[in-house]
């Protein structure tokens, strides 16, 4: 049998659910071209373990949606001696798709994906310490509003007050760069259930914040009164 061609695409980060996966499928079946049935095979694998499905539907039948979240995840659709297309998330590396065949099948196969899936995000880059050190400056800099708030606000610079604030506002930007760690991270995510909007997450993240340098003025405010 003559070598197949094979071809990657890496799509950056992506966020995949239910839907995608149905769409990589409906897109795979469709630029194949071929009328046989393909063998499918799922894998997902975590801290649990490693599971097999053979297919999205098996899938879908013996695991409850809403708890699934792996942190590697391989969908592959084989037409045994034809061609092959597989997904693969990682949570360390951008999202790819390794495609094997005949350079027609593999051309189609190209053009689908990209036009179905996109380019994905660019959320991989944040990994490292820049996205940590940038959860610190964003507390850092409303600390330092709520502070320049509260002395236009009481006419008084007292470092009792100012001190505190910017020591608890840098141990709450290294407790919360740590906490979104896993989050910063990962390139991809994998999820079959419900989701939750980012946007009610910043704003709940921001609450925090704020909630912890209101905190901090308020004890320095009250030490300064006891000490006064």
């Amino acid at each position: 049998m003559e070598r197949p061609d094979r071809t990657v695409l890496e799509f950056g980060s992506m966020d995949m659910g239910l839907d995608e996966l149905k769409i990589f499928r409906e897109s795979a079946l469709k630029a194949s071209g071929l009328d046989s049935t393909p063998m499918e095979l799922v894998v997902n694998s975590g801290l649990s373990g490693v599971e097999h499905y053979d297919g999205l539907e098996e899938l879908l039948e013996r695991y409850r949606v809403h708890m699934f979240k792996p942190s590697y995840f391989h969908y592959s659709i084989t037409w045994p001696s034809v061609a092959r297309c597989s997904l693969y998330l990682e949570p360390d590396r951008p999202a790819r798709i390794v495609m094997e065949g005949g350079s027609d099948v593999l051309e189609r196969m190209k053009r689908t994906f990209t036009s179905k899936l996109g380019t994905g995000g660019k959320r991989y880059r944040l990994h490292g310490p820049v996205g940590l050190f940038l959860i610190w400056l964003v507390v850092i800099l409303i600390a330092s509003t709520f502070i320049l708030a509260f002395i236009i606000g009481s006419g008084s610079a007292d470092p009792v007050i100012i001190i505190p604030v910017i020591v608890s506002s840098s141990v709450l930007g290294m407790y919360l760069s740590m906490f979104k760690l896993k989050d910063l991270n990962p390139a991809n995510t994998v999820s079959l259930g419900p989701r939750g909007g980012w946007i009610g997450n910043v704003i709940l993240n921001m609450l925090t914040v704020a909630l912890g340098i209101i905190s901090a003025i308020i004890a320095a405010f009250i030490l300064r009164s006891a000490l006064g």
